[in-house]
């Protein structure tokens, strides 16, 4: 939300002639026509690489949250988020974001009726998050740092192989 209100502040001051507003939609549903005209106002050359994203490689221990990197747009995905989230969580986002949605022209499902979270919903989710934070993230970056070990281990038994063959000849 917050890098958001930053981007419309920005162009709130500056003015559409100095920032570019670019919606989910207008990519996903058109992502060539859509590149070609931040290229343009960018004053760059477009590259027909660019809407396929495939120079991007992510990392192997964060591969399984972004799998449609590097996969063409998909205008059959932009409304996958109600498919994902539980109404409920539609509701609390809303409720969070209802300025937001509506001066960026999207209409709320729940309006006015939307409900801010229970004192229960909070706790509950601060307690995910902490066990997310603490615990998950511990397990996520000791499995990235034994992923590390193993290439660089691969990597110096490559590079003995590939120099200890050199030597016969």
């Amino acid at each position: 939300i917050e890098r958001v209100a930053y981007g419309l502040a920005a162009e709130s001051f500056w003015g559409r002639n100095r920032v570019m507003r670019i919606t989910y939609e207008e990519l996903v549903k058109d992502p060539e026509i859509t590149l070609k005209g931040l290229c343009h106002w960018l004053d760059i050359d477009y590259q027909n690489e660019m809407v396929k994203a495939a120079a991007f490689i992510v990392p192997e221990y964060v591969s399984g949250q972004h799998v449609l990197i590097g996969k063409l747009p998909n205008a059959e995905r932009i409304n996958a988020w109600e498919k994902v989230l539980t109404p409920r969580q539609i509701e609390v986002f809303e409720r969070l974001t209802s300025d937001f949605l509506r001066y960026l022209g999207y209409a709320p499902k729940y309006g006015l009726k939307a409900r801010s979270m229970t004192r229960m919903e909070r706790f509950i989710w601060g307690i995910r998050e902490m066990f997310m934070g603490y615990f998950i993230n511990k397990i996520r970056y000791k499995v990235r740092i034994e992923k590390v070990k193993i290439n660089d281990r691969l990597k110096r038994i490559k590079k003995r192989e590939h120099t200890e063959s050199s030597h016969f000849f």
